[in-house]
């Protein structure tokens, strides 16, 4: 994977992660663990299909495995402190340390 192809990724995500923490908001505890089950079996065997430029040479859709990888950051965003990927943070309640403090404050 290229820098620049992890940048574009990254971007995305900036967009998609917030996206898909409204879209599970209303999901349980366990709804959100069996996602993020889910997210990581589909991420870890299918990430690396995404640079794949060859469609027919993909098992699984490239957009299908984007939309994984943002729905997967997004279940993490509930955890205690978030989480943290690629220089990006999301989290769904202030805690110590918050790289986006502001994001808080009234």
């Amino acid at each position: 994977m290229t820098a620049d192809r992890t940048e574009l990724l990254r971007i995305g995500m900036e967009v998609m992660v917030p996206m898909s923490i409204a879209a599970v908001a209303d999901w349980s505890a366990e709804g959100r663990q069996a996602a993020a089950v889910s997210a990581a079996d589909l991420i870890s065997s299918g990430a690396d299909q995404m640079w794949e430029h060859n469609p027919r040479k993909r098992d699984l859709p490239q957009g299908r495995v984007t939309a994984t990888i943002a729905r997967g950051l997004a279940v993490l965003a509930y955890q205690p402190g978030g989480v943290t990927w690629a220089g990006s943070h999301w989290c769904t309640a202030p805690h110590e340390g918050c790289p986006t403090p502001a994001r808080w404050s009234s």
